[in-house]
């Protein structure tokens, strides 16, 4: 009877072993399930995150604001989205290109290249700013809310015309400076320097995504630190 339920019922050395057994294949069976899960969430966010930072959400209306420091390709776009959209002005933001004082502008680079696309140049104004050595998009929004204020432009609503994937940046910080009383929208231009389909496979792809996915989260976080009460 004792031989009996020894076998039924181990104990000492062997059932420590089979015990410990047990509790391994559990482990490396947990290990496989947390391996599978990460790999298939690290999957579905390089799918997705190219396509969430390039968002455009227009308003269509208003005020078609244009970030200078873009390209020159992705110019026609902005006068072809002006001109088809019901803008009342289009305004270029932008800074000097460096310190000097000679130094070219952004703003009145672009501009210039507006103004022989779009026939209404009485519609353009040109915000040149001084040199910004940082936080280059809550500069340019900032210029642009001065000059809100002081305008009789009288628009509702606003569109942010910047390129690829730096538009959600730009789309949280004109959201954050204008505040809630205007609506904000964001149009994202072609991007030119790689090709957005096949950018996993390219170096300067990776590059500009990983620098504006990281400067999208610092500026949430900026804005997050201003919202929370002192």
């Amino acid at each position: 009877m004792q031989d009996n339920l020894s076998q039924a019922f181990p104990s000492g050395p062997h059932a420590a072993r089979a015990g410990s057994t047990q509790s391994g294949i559990r482990v490396r069976s947990f290990l496989r399930v947390a391996a599978v899960v990460i790999l298939l969430a690290a999957v579905a966010f390089l799918l997705i995150i190219h396509r969430f930072l390039a968002v455009s959400r227009p308003t269509g209306e208003g005020i078609l604001v244009v970030e200078a420091w873009i390209p020159s390709e992705a110019l026609p776009q902005a006068a072809q989205i002006f001109q088809s959209g019901s803008y009342r002005y289009l305004v270029v933001v932008g800074s000097q290109i460096s310190t000097c004082d000679h130094s070219p502008n952004y703003a009145d680079l672009a501009a210039e290249s507006l103004a022989k696309l779009v026939p209404a140049k009485n519609k353009i104004v040109r915000i040149a700013m001084p040199y910004q050595p940082a936080n280059h998009t809550f500069a340019t929004a900032n210029g642009f809310k001065r000059w809100f204020l002081i305008s009789d432009a009288g628009a509702c609503c606003i569109d942010v015309y910047t390129v690829g994937v730096h538009a959600r940046k730009s789309w949280i910080t004109f959201e954050s400076v204008l505040g809630s009383n205007y609506r904000v929208g964001v149009i994202a231009g072609p991007e030119t320097s790689y090709n957005p389909k096949y950018w996993l496979v390219s170096r300067r792809g990776l590059w500009i995504v990983a620098r504006n996915l990281a400067g999208y989260l610092y500026t949430k976080y900026e804005i997050a630190a201003q919202a929370a009460p002192s």
